[in-house]
């Protein structure tokens, strides 16, 4: 059995490698004394030494390969060069890009292979990453309106828009129908004027881009102001409206894709052996 000093400059990775060596002993189970027994180190003792932080006793080259051996991890693990314990898991968690509790996880779970199976097979797959693709795209919709519209015009607006959405025959969409029927709301109603609505519903992007698509906006009459403005609501508000529809139907089927695959897993789980 080799004994070893270590210098000061070593200190932490000498810490690191006892904390690692007790952490492995009991991601196992086993008691100190019964590592000893199984890789014949001698007395209990021998083990206290190599994990305690006040004892500068370090495992021989044989002990440790023994104990990589007994605790199924990497030496580089063991020797803080990776973070990851198993090399097998290592090599999944390279090759699948998953973290260690994930691979980890699937291979202990008798479940979890089979709902992996479910999720990456046919079509649930490719419904989840359309979500994750839609829900991308509605977000950054989502923050060009909120930085266009205070929030009661935004929901005012997609209270509008399902009826726009359920009411347009034949099925033309388009920023000018939804302007047209902004038109037909007759949303200034309850204000004052043209400018108390910009005041109360335009944010910053809404109203810069007014100023700088209508200069002489001051000067237009009532009519082409109104025109203006809604022509305005209708670019910032449009593609988000619309996507938020689409976005809704897309969730819709994900989540009958995911209960299906759960109900399929469940179906199958109690007939299954790993």
């Amino acid at each position: 059995m080799g004994k070893h000093s270590l210098s000061d400059t070593h200190a932490n990775n000498f810490i690191e490698f006892k904390n690692r060596l007790s952490k492995s002993r009991k991601g196992i189970g086993m008691t100190q004394e019964k590592v000893c027994e199984s890789i014949n180190l001698g007395s209990r003792s021998t083990m206290s030494n190599f994990e305690s932080k006040k004892m500068e006793r370090l495992p021989s080259l044989d002990e440790f390969v023994d104990l990589c051996d007994l605790y199924n991890v990497d030496p580089n693990y063991l020797l803080g060069f990776d973070e990851v314990r198993n090399f097998t898991v290592k090599t999944c968690c390279d090759e699948l890009k998953l973290d260690e509790n994930a691979v980890i996880t699937i291979m202990k779970n008798k479940m979890a292979p089979i709902l992996v199976n479910e999720l990456f097979s046919g079509d649930s797959y490719a419904e989840i990453e359309q979500y994750i693709t839609w829900l991308n795209y509605y977000n950054k919709l989502r923050d060009v309106i909120t930085t266009a519209f205070t929030s009661s015009f935004i929901s005012r607006l997609e209270l509008l828009f399902s009826r726009y959405y359920t009411s347009t025959f034949p099925l033309d969409y388009s920023e000018h129908t939804f302007t047209r029927f902004l038109k037909s709301e007759k949303i200034f109603n309850k204000y004052t004027d043209i400018y108390e609505f910009i005041d109360k519903c335009f944010l910053t992007e809404a109203r810069n881009n007014l100023a700088f698509s209508y200069p002489d906006f001051d000067n237009l009459n009532e009519s082409e102001q109104h025109d203006a403005v809604l022509s305005i609501i209708a670019l910032h508000s449009y593609a988000y409206l619309m996507s938020r529809v689409h976005f809704e139907d897309v969730e819709r089927r994900l989540m009958e894709q995911l209960a299906g695959v759960i109900r399929r897993v469940s179906h199958e789980y109690p007939f299954r052996t790993v």
